[in-house]
């Protein structure tokens, strides 16, 4: 007798059971886009929480593209268009997330394991060089696009993106 493969699992369906519970459980950081704050291989503690009760700086646990990704709430913006979207942003990167609904956020990042202890998540790392005013200006346009609409918020980090991987691309081939 041959066992079928177990369904994925549809996080985005998980998140949104999960999501205001205040239940706690623990996870792997996988890649580096937190830089020195999640480093990979960090074991890191995530609180479901209202994604109402999150603010600027949090690092908060979303579901993006079917896969769990830790990354910091850089925005939350009031206007018409945009009070159901957080803009986040991985501490190591210059271009932020597309806006994110709410329902995709299953809550806030509250620890990470350090030398066998539990220690909360430090503030956002100031970034060197090009890439803070880079990162803060990127985020500024994101965000007036987003009080417009949040299809053309969308579009504009797509397109940076696109943009990154390219150059990244060209830059491998030579």
């Amino acid at each position: 007798m041959t066992a079928s493969p177990a369904p994925p699992i549809d996080r985005l369906s998980l998140a949104r059971a999960l999501r205001g519970t205040g239940r706690e459980f623990e996870s792997t950081v996988q890649g580096a886009s937190m830089g020195s704050t999640l480093p990979p291989g960090s074991r890191i503690r995530i609180r479901c929480d209202d994604a109402d009760r999150l603010a600027e700086g949090q690092v908060v646990a979303l579901v993006l593209d079917d896969r769990l990704v830790a990354h910091r709430v850089v925005a939350r913006d009031r206007g018409p268009a945009a009070t159901r979207y957080l803009l986040t942003l991985g501490d190591g990167c210059v271009i932020c997330d597309a806006p994110v609904p709410g329902a995709r956020i299953l809550g806030t990042v509250v620890a990470r394991e350090r030398e066998g202890a539990w220690v909360p998540i430090p503030d956002a790392p100031r970034r060197r060089g090009w890439r803070g005013p880079a990162a803060h200006l990127f985020v500024a346009v994101v965000r007036v696009s987003l009080a417009l609409d949040a299809r053309l918020a969308t579009a504009l980090v797509n397109a940076a993106l696109f943009g990154q991987r390219l150059k990244a691309r060209v830059r491998q081939l030579g």
